[in-house]
């Protein structure tokens, strides 16, 4: 009877000890993966403001061959508008100063 007793405990003992290592074992693993999750999540969002920041650069560089090309166009609408006012200034300009010459020279 102290045999099987005996027998018991040492099987109880054996079972505690195997729980007791599949516990273990079992933390060591789901430490493992979340350290690799953890590692995955950092590559992932490494690749992501990589990625972003390039996107960005490509969008700046669009965004400034969008308004040199603004500014040529509204350049080149100065250019003209000045061309077909000119001539209309400086005969503004003839008609202003012989007014001024036509007054002070009669004064």
């Amino acid at each position: 009877m102290k045999e099987y007793l005996d027998d018991i405990k040492e099987t109880e003992q054996k079972a505690k000890y195997i729980i007791e290592e599949a516990e273990k074992e079992a933390k060591a693993r789901i430490n493992k993966a979340n350290e690799e999750a953890e590692e995955f999540l950092l590559k992932v969002r490494k690749e992501a403001e990589e990625k972003g920041a390039l996107l960005l650069e490509e969008a700046r560089g669009e965004a400034k061959k969008e308004v040199e090309r603004i500014k040529r166009m509204y350049d080149e609408k100065i250019r003209e508008i000045l061309n077909n006012t000119r001539p209309r200034i400086e005969k503004a300009s003839e008609l202003i100063l012989e007014k001024v010459v036509n007054f002070y020279g009669n004064s």
